[in-house]
């Protein structure tokens, strides 16, 4: 590849390793008139315990680094990360492995974060290289991998598709001993200033490897047999995939003995059905608790095992969980917990089985960490690490396989999102793998010479459909299926358009782009049928996910910046048209048809009430009342899993999403009469309320105001993360340690509410109640701008709301609390008994303040059985 700067003027932020590759680098870059700044991870982590900050605290001192080259003559061009190659080789404890991915992925998200916000700002955004050594597996002579930096390139797989602006790409160097620091720095200069394409590159000796994802043969019939006197063990055991390979291990294979190991064990409501289903098929099956990221719950696990069952002979590690969120908003917290069943997990599985003579070690991964997955990129990072996990194994001569598997069909994780995220699939070329296909996969691989193995039913065509320009990753496959039908996606339409479009009239014009902006948000969303132009795509279901995905579309497609910011309010698709028409060169529609059609929208989009996924025929229905500062699109996917008797009803008042330019409304009295007035046409039918945190209070005082002064009453209410009325104000712990934080900061005011503070102070409030996404509201100029005189209404809302006491309804309520809630307490959750003179039902269960989404499928559950039970009287 080409080492010339190409005669343009270029700055350079090195965060630079110990080693010596950084400043080797930076002084190549020099010599051909490149300006670098390197940084090194003391500067900004300090020599504080890794457990002592966490990753999101990086986003602002690299906000500041990256201003600063603002106002340089030459242009940031590029950020090189090196920080992973001051890891060592081997861990001993789990804690070292996770503190270690802060410094690997959590500095990376947090530096795209960065260089993402101040895209705005810049002609040509910097790009993003990420370089690690050894960490995946390519020539056999390769030593065995460093698993410590292997979820990073799942991560990066993940970052492409989410900025394919801003992502440049991923370099592994050569743990050879011939390797120096001025041979790495012109290996990874080499990839900075290659101007091929190629994103995912490892050298090795002085050669290049690019990645390909290519047709695998077949392999040998399997050789390796299972020993029916042997003990099996499987994580994640009573998952619905966990099921499926304990049948197939019982029935195929005659193993007797199996294990399965949940973080619940016997308290698992489905523990005694999955018991008795496999017992049906002559299996002895032993259910064990344990929490597989535990050092000590694993050790303890093994021990067990070794003390009291028969020889441990296999393992397959089936256990994940998902927590989707786009990089933007993905929070360490949010990210730590996905990547810590796998990562952790597989790592010490690993480790505290390697002297138990095992025939087989089968972990469970996933296509996305080799394709990546927009929304998903803690996933892909922690499958990618058990990708490297597998190649160490097998390097050292133990037993090891990965499978890749694709969505599967009933069982797995992908179901969990239900039909749309289906539809979302198959609009990709990909269909979920039916059960039969799944189990035939297992005979073929399990017990085979393979490594790794990807299994996926995809129509390839129609997944490449998908770039405007494949990625490198798939140019094997680009070539199998033909140039022409791999071309004829996104690229060549978008071309076709801008040359139609320079020939149209205005309102021709308009039209055409209309259908083009159409069909690419039919993609998007997975939808078959043509959507209505003048309908908001969030009334589809466009969550932030997918407007990301929408944005990188239009704009590859395009070749123009459209914002993130707008397009998650959910706009419909004749708003967007109207607003990158004038990108595209071209004046705005005056048609006063189109003017009317607009008038027309936005008297629609004011309403307070959206019906998410309406039913045929509902038998009742649920509305459901939001947090401070959030709007319907929490609610938007419950229609997938509610029963379809219930009608999701989102309340969406002033200042969200589609009413954003609305004024927010401060007086709960107000909040309460404009909803019910809107409310009315829908109160045929009996209904119930549910409403989280602030949404528990907007939620009483709303019923309330019916039962006063109307005929109807709500069937059941249902409140997650909420105080009780009475309880709104209290001062306690939580109370406490705010002030005390608050105290500390120099732009505090005394005797100033807490929602009139300055911007700094109440986003260091709104920071304690851990609402996701955060950091990106606060970081983001545009969005903060939005987003915080939403937020503020509310909490003056609360701050002003005054008590009135009523006499108990004879109206059930269910409460959600969680244990590691620091806002609302048992205590409080008990609170909403004064409330009712029928049933209180309380659930405390693990998580943090936003249950409404953490504990979602408990949530549902719980919902359906109550409402299910009361439709029927």
């Amino acid at each position: 590849p080409s080492t010339d700067l190409h005669g343009e003027p270029s700055s350079w932020l090195i965060l630079a390793d110990k080693s010596g590759i950084g400043a080797a680098l930076a002084e190549v870059l020099a010599r051909k008139g490149g300006a670098c700044r390197l940084v090194y991870s003391d500067q900004l982590i300090g020599r504080r315990k890794t457990a002592a900050w966490i990753p999101d605290d990086l986003v602002k001192p690299f906000a500041k680094l990256i201003s600063g080259f603002a106002d340089r003559s030459a242009p940031l061009r590029g950020v090189i990360n090196l920080w992973a190659l001051d890891l060592s080789i081997e861990y001993r404890g789990v804690q070292q492995l996770n503190d270690a991915q802060k410094i690997v992925l959590g500095s990376t998200i947090s530096l795209l974060r960065a260089v993402v916000q101040a895209r705005g700002r810049a002609e040509t955004p910097a790009r993003i290289w990420a370089v690690t050594r050894n960490s995946v597996s390519i020539t056999p002579e390769d030593p065995p991998v460093k698993v410590a930096a292997a979820a990073l390139w799942g991560l990066g797989r993940t970052a492409r598709l989410e900025h394919p602006q801003i992502w440049g790409g991923q370099v592994d160097l050569d743990a050879s001993r011939e390797s120096s620091p001025s041979v790495d720095a012109a290996a990874v200069l080499g990839e900075l200033l290659n101007r091929g394409g190629e994103d995912q590159v490892a050298v090795r000796k002085g050669v290049r490897f690019a990645a390909r994802l290519v047709r695998a043969t077949a392999p040998k019939k399997p050789t390796a047999t299972f020993d029916s006197n042997g003990s099996y063990l499987i994580t994640g055991g009573l998952g619905a995939l966990g099921v499926e390979v304990a049948k197939w291990l019982v029935t195929q294979c005659k193993v007797k003995r199996l294990l399965l190991v949940g973080r619940r064990g016997q308290k698992d409501p489905s523990y005694r059905r999955v018991q008795r289903a496999l017992a049906a098929l002559g299996a002895e099956v032993t259910v064990l608790r344990a929490d597989v990221s535990s050092e000590k719950d694993v050790q303890r696990l093994i021990g067990r095992i070794e003390k009291f069952h028969a020889p441990l002979k296999g393992i397959f590690h089936c256990a994940g969980v998902l927590d989707d969120g786009i990089l933007m908003q993905m929070e360490w917290q949010k990210f730590e917990r996905v990547i810590a069943a796998k990562l952790a997990g597989g790592w010490l599985l690993d480790k505290f089985t390697r002297y138990c003579h095992l025939d087989h070690f089968v972990v469970f991964s996933s296509i996305l960490s080799l394709t990546g997955s927009a929304g998903q990129a803690n996933y892909a990072a922690a499958n990618a690490f058990l990708d490297g996990l597998i190649s160490r194994r097998r390097k050292q001569g133990l037993p090891a396989l990965a499978i890749n598997w694709g969505p599967w069909a009933e069982s797995g994780l992908a179901t969990v999102s239900g039909e749309k995220g289906r539809a979302i699939w198959r609009s990709r070329g990909t269909e979920y793998i039916p059960t039969d296909i799944g189990r035939r996969a297992l005979d073929l691989l399990i017990g085979s010479d393979a490594g790794h193995a990807a299994v996926t039913i995809t129509k390839w065509p129609i997944f490449l459909q998908q770039f405007a320009s494949p990625p490198p990753l798939y140019r094997e496959l680009q070539k199998e299926i033909g140039a022409v039908t791999a071309n004829a996606g996104l690229a060549a339409s978008a071309a076709n358009l801008k040359t139609k479009m320079k020939e149209l009239a205005p309102a021709a014009r308009h039209d055409l782009l209309t259908l083009f902006v159409r069909q690419e948000a039919m993609q998007t969303l997975g939808i078959k049928e043509e959507i209505d132009a003048a309908r908001p795509l969030r009334e589809f279901g466009l969550d932030s996910l997918m407007s990301v995905a929408l944005v990188n579309r239009l704009e590859t497609a395009l070749g123009i910046r459209i914002s993130a910011v707008k397009l998650i309010q959910g706009p419909s698709v004749a708003q967007i048209v109207d607003d990158i028409l004038p990108d595209l060169g071209y004046a705005k529609d005056t048609d006063p048809v189109e003017k009317r059609d607009r008038r027309s929208r936005k008297k629609a989009s004011s309403r307070w009430l959206v019906v998410a996924g309406a039913r045929p025929f509902p038998r009742l229905r649920l509305f459901c009342f939001p947090f401070a500062g959030g709007g319907s699109a929490v609610y938007r996917s419950w229609s997938e899993f509610l029963d379809p008797a219930i009608e999701v009803v989102a309340v969406e008042p002033p200042g969200r999403l589609g009413r954003m330019e609305e004024k927010p409304i401060v007086d709960i009295k107000k909040f309460g009469s404009e909803l019910v007035s809107e409310m009315r046409p829908l109160l045929d039918l009996p209904f119930a309320f549910f409403g989280h945190c602030l949404g528990g209070l907007t939620m009483y005082e709303t019923a309330r105001r019916l039962i006063r002064s109307t005929k109807f009453r709500p069937i059941h209410l249902f409140v997650s993360g909420a105080r009780p009325p009475d309880r709104v104000s209290d001062q306690g712990p939580f109370e406490n340690r705010l002030i005390d934080d608050l105290l500390r900061l120099g732009q505090f005011i005394r005797n100033r509410p807490m929602y009139a503070q300055p911007d700094d102070v109440f986003g260091e409030l709104i920071r304690h109640f851990n609402i996701p996404a955060t950091d990106q509201l606060l970081s983001d100029p545009k969005l903060r701008k939005l987003m915080l005189p939403v937020v503020r209404a509310e909490f003056r809302m609360a701050s002003n709301y005054k008590f009135v006491k009523e006499r108990p309804w004879d109206i059930p309520i269910t409460c959600f609390a969680a244990r590691g809630d620091p806002y609302v307490s048992r205590h409080h959750a008990l609170g909403w008994g004064r409330f009712t003179n029928s049933r209180l039902q309380v659930y405390i269960r693990d998580g943090a303040h936003f249950a409404v989404v953490d504990d979602m499928a408990f949530i549902h559950g719980i919902i359906n059985k109550e409402l299910r039970v009361q439709s029927q009287h």
